[in-house]
């Protein structure tokens, strides 16, 4: 009898062990490769084809675009720091007239409506006059999100949390924060007061 509680036991530990085996490579696998991956590019000014030509010869990325929607030879500034494929491309399109959508390893851009374009030059204009927010989204856990949306509610103002959670925005002092991601519950909070 105590033989037969042995091997069951044994066989329950090592059940145990394989599902948290898999539960860890299934929690692993769920960041995306856009979210996990940083790319170095060479600092200095460069046109917009070069940048995307480095990137796609240092990551698996691929770009998709129309001639007449991106211009590859609008002049950047890059530096030398390692940043996700979305910072990058906040950073070399920032108030463009050019839009992205991120599809795994694909990058689409097209061309950004004219209401885009109108929200994104006055939330321009009300970043000048605005205060700087900084915060780490977190889940009811305490773990980190990353790359969770935090928007400035009612403008085109926004930025994803970087691998730590962490998050930087200038918004209006009256600004309410519109934090979401996929599966979660959509948060509004205070810029002032950081509650909501």
């Amino acid at each position: 009898m105590k033989m037969n509680l042995f091997v069951v036991f044994r066989k329950m530990k090592f059940i145990l062990f394989f599902i948290m085996c898999v539960t860890g490579c299934w929690a692993a696998k769920s960041l995306t490769y856009a979210q996990q991956t940083e790319i170095r590019l060479e600092s200095g000014s460069k046109t917009l084809g070069e940048v995307f030509s480095e990137i796609e010869k240092k990551s698996e990325f691929i770009f998709f675009y129309k001639e007449n929607v991106v211009d590859l030879n609008k002049i950047v500034k890059v530096d030398g720091r390692k940043h996700t494929i979305e910072e990058i491309l906040n950073m070399v399109l920032d108030q463009s007239t050019v839009s992205y959508e991120i599809l795994d390893r694909q990058v689409v851009f097209s061309r950004k409506k004219v209401a885009d374009i109108a929200e994104s030059l006055s939330s321009g204009e009300q970043q000048q006059n605005g205060i700087r927010v900084t915060g780490t989204v977190k889940d009811v856990r305490g773990e980190v999100i990353i790359g969770a949306n935090v928007i400035e509610k009612g403008t085109a103002n926004g930025v994803a949390t970087d691998l730590n959670g962490n998050f930087a925005l200038t918004v209006q002092s009256n600004a309410v924060l519109q934090i979401s991601y996929v599966g979660y519950i959509s948060q509004e909070i205070s810029a002032l007061t950081g509650g909501g």
